[in-house]
């Protein structure tokens, strides 16, 4: 016996039939929608922010004992551009504030990538990011030549790589971290009058 198959025919949506699902909202709706939607997103980036910022202060402990005992100059060096490093990555990702990607997308200019910050703000915090990556690259690549002279047993190799790993991890998270866009769903309300 064949299976039948039923068919609905396609029609337009016409003005008599209600959608009983969709929901206009009044502006005082609206406001609070925004209002819920921006606190949502203002304590869980908060939360994030916190919690991720500790992964390169606890990280930045585990290079103290090569600055109060260091086996050479180059460690005791090491040890202080390591640490340099994870504090750079730990205020790059507390302290400078998070752009919506709609305009992180019109400051970086297209194809310039790394731009977070504005040009009115210091220099720190427009240059901060990419001399982080390149500090966290130098000793990223000393780390592995020194690793693979010497051999991985020591341990100093793989804190070596720590702060590069770090520094991805933050610029991933920031990534992440995009804010709402206020201003975009601002523009977006519409002028509805509530019973």
């Amino acid at each position: 016996m064949p299976s039948t198959r039923l068919r609905r025919a396609f029609a337009y949506p016409t003005d008599d039939l209600q959608d009983t699902s969709h929901h206009d909202l009044d502006e005082e709706e609206q406001e609070q929608l925004i209002t819920s939607l921006q606190s949502q997103d203002d304590s869980s980036t908060t939360f994030y922010t916190t919690a991720f910022v500790a992964i390169p202060l606890f990280s930045a402990l585990a290079h103290l004992p090569s600055l109060y005992r260091p086996s050479s100059a180059s460690s005791f060096l090491s040890a202080i551009l390591a640490i340099s490093s994870l504090l750079a990555s730990a205020y790059i990702l507390y302290f400078l504030p998070l752009v919506p990607a709609e305009k992180r997308r019109a400051l970086a200019g297209g194809l310039r990538l790394g731009k977070w910050a504005e040009d009115d703000d210091g220099p720190i915090n427009r240059h901060i990011v990419a001399l982080n990556g390149a500090l966290s690259t130098v000793l990223g690549l000393r780390a592995f030549v020194e690793g693979r002279r010497t051999g991985w047993a020591e341990g100093e190799g793989l804190l070596g790589v720590l702060p590069l790993v770090i520094y991805l991890l933050i610029v991933l998270v920031r990534w992440h971290l995009k804010p709402i866009d206020i201003e975009g769903l601002e523009k977006m309300r519409y002028g509805y009058k509530g019973a």
